[in-house]
């Protein structure tokens, strides 16, 4: 769960200030998530996702996310170390570069507001 904050966190730090200087920012948002919910297996397992499409769910932090969950939850086993050490990698430097970026553009979002 600290995983999935860190991205969200980052992931927020990012597009908080892009919303304040493009209007639009919101509406794209909203195309991603629901983009993102059909590429993230929470209805379905990995084993059901066709083998030319596996790059894209490999590719998709979340994927590996609910992976471990569902391990954890309705498994009752550990998740995959791996798996989870590079979500948890991307996780560290999505906050990172978040934060860069909403310190970066604190001081001007007050003025365009």
């Amino acid at each position: 769960m600290l995983i999935q904050l860190a991205l969200l966190v980052g992931c927020a730090w990012i597009l908080s200030p892009l919303q304040v200087f493009f209007r639009d920012v919101a509406h794209f948002v909203g195309i991603a998530v629901l983009l993102g919910f059909w590429i993230t297996p929470i209805w379905y397992t990995t084993d059901q996702v066709p083998s030319r499409y596996s790059i894209v769910y490999e590719l998709n932090p979340m994927t590996h996310l609910i992976d471990a969950q569902r391990a954890l939850l309705l498994d009752g086993e550990l998740p995959s170390g791996d798996a989870l050490a590079w979500v948890a990698l991307a996780a560290l430097i999505t906050c990172l570069v978040g934060y860069a970026v909403f310190a970066h553009y604190r001081p001007t979002v007050p003025e365009q507001l």
